[in-house]
């Protein structure tokens, strides 16, 4: 009985983590330690390692475009891109207006197939709003999201 307690406890414990992820790196969450970045690295190498090791909380707009740019981390990154969105639609990181969701529109279906749920919200979003969005963003990647639908 005592064992069949401290499990119960010891899992609960566990969930109660689990609601804490924005707390914890990719690095942490993903379970995948990236390489040292030295001098002769990219940029872009550069600042995916530095946001590698960030807790995800602290990630701004555009550090969750790049993320999901890069194609890192996208099972916590489209969590945080999809709240955005929910928020502003053209929700703008370092570039333009509606920057993060063609970052979002822009992944290939085989990156989607992870992540049909996440999918259909992008899509929920979208239809709301479709025809005002190639109105005024007709450069947005609407197309490619779905051309690009999980199976």
């Amino acid at each position: 009985m005592w064992l069949a307690l401290r499990t119960t406890a010891l899992k609960r414990r566990l969930l109660t983590l689990e609601s804490n992820w924005r707390f914890k790196s990719l690095e942490i969450l993903e379970g995948e330690n990236l390489a040292q970045v030295s001098k002769e690295q990219s940029s872009i190498v550069k600042r995916l390692c530095t946001l590698w090791k960030t807790p995800v909380y602290e990630f701004e707009v555009d550090d969750i475009r790049f993320m999901i740019g890069q194609g890192h981390g996208l099972k916590y990154m489209l969590i945080e891109a999809i709240a955005l969105l929910e928020e502003n639609l053209l929700t703008e990181g370092d570039y333009y207006q509606g920057d993060l969701l063609n970052a979002v529109l822009e992944l290939n279906a085989t990156q989607w197939g992870q992540f049909k749920e996440q999918w259909d919200k992008v899509d929920s979003l979208l239809q709301v709003q479709i025809e005002h969005l190639r109105i005024i963003r007709p450069k947005l990647e609407i197309d490619n999201f779905y051309n690009n639908r999980p199976t």
